[in-house]
């Protein structure tokens, strides 16, 4: 009975926190260029209007994206798919700022909320979102914790 327990407990943690099976996952996907539509997809991707707003991936989630080094402002945002071993951070480039991000193993896990220049706005260098993400980990976590320690919650026979 122990086994079983600590199997069944043990695949609760992995399908709850990964939200990863078959190498496909679900991201954001929707993008902004200066002056056009679409700024949305900097702060509410979910609320973009200029086209599907998700997209099942084979590779990682991204966000890509340039900033006005002076202002902070996004030039170009992009959140999609993407094969890339970039490094997650940004850049100075001096006129602009360039960064980049990429997650697998968790559907809409490029969920940052990026409005402004990560370089520039340090007060959340991570993006708001990213404190839910540990949250959500966390509940997965004690999930598992406990049906491990109480294997009747699930009847397990």
């Amino acid at each position: 009975m122990g086994s079983r327990c600590f199997t069944v407990s043990f695949l609760l943690l992995v399908l709850c926190c990964t939200g990863y099976v078959g190498g496909r996952q679900m991201c954001w996907s929707c993008q902004y260029v200066l002056n056009g539509r679409g700024i949305e997809c900097t702060t509410a991707p979910a609320n973009w209007t200029g086209g599907e707003r998700r997209i099942k991936c084979e590779t990682k989630c991204i966000i890509t994206a340039d900033y006005d080094s002076k202002t902070g402002q996004p030039k170009f945002f992009y959140r999609g798919c993407g094969a890339y071993s970039q490094e997650n951070g940004c850049t100075d480039y001096g006129t602009s700022h360039g960064c980049f991000f990429s997650c697998e193993g968790e559907d809409y896990c490029n969920n940052k909320l990026w409005p402004r220049s990560p370089i520039i706005d340090k007060d959340d260098p991570h993006g708001a979102a990213s404190a839910l993400n540990h949250l959500d980990r966390a509940l997965c976590v004690a999930i598992a914790a406990l049906v491990y320690t109480f294997p009747d919650l699930l009847n397990v026979s």
